[in-house]
């Protein structure tokens, strides 16, 4: 995965099997606007593994990174149908934008301009 430090950001979680093979668990990516203001992330997670916490987690670690990088807001655009991902923006602090949602898709946006929470 090459990445543009600029503007993108990824975290990778991997397991090392009994072959020695690493075996990718999940990943989440978030790829901002030119100016820094807004990015749109993504996670992927192992089917075996989703529920578990390993996907809040990862929003977790990206949220701090791109707080910490100056990024104003975060937003995720999610399948209506996707209860999992749902869920895990809401738990996550987004709240749902439906100006910018439509009949397939849902806007999920966390303002990060606010303090963040105590860990």
């Amino acid at each position: 995965m090459q990445i543009d430090y600029d503007r993108e950001m990824a975290f990778v979680v991997m397991e090392a099997q009994p072959d020695g093979v690493q075996r990718t668990l999940g990943v989440v990516r978030a790829m901002a606007d030119p100016d820094n203001v807004e990015a749109e992330f993504a996670i992927i997670l192992a089917t075996e593994l989703q529920g578990q916490g390993l996907g809040q987690r990862l929003l977790d670690k990206m949220v701090a990174y791109l707080r910490g990088h100056g990024t104003q807001r975060v937003v995720a655009m999610v399948l209506r149908e996707n209860t999992g991902m749902r869920e895990l923006a809401t738990q996550g602090g987004f709240t749902l934008d439906q100006a910018g949602s439509d009949h397939e898709t849902l806007r999920y946006v966390l303002d990060l301009t606010t303090k963040a929470a105590p860990a």
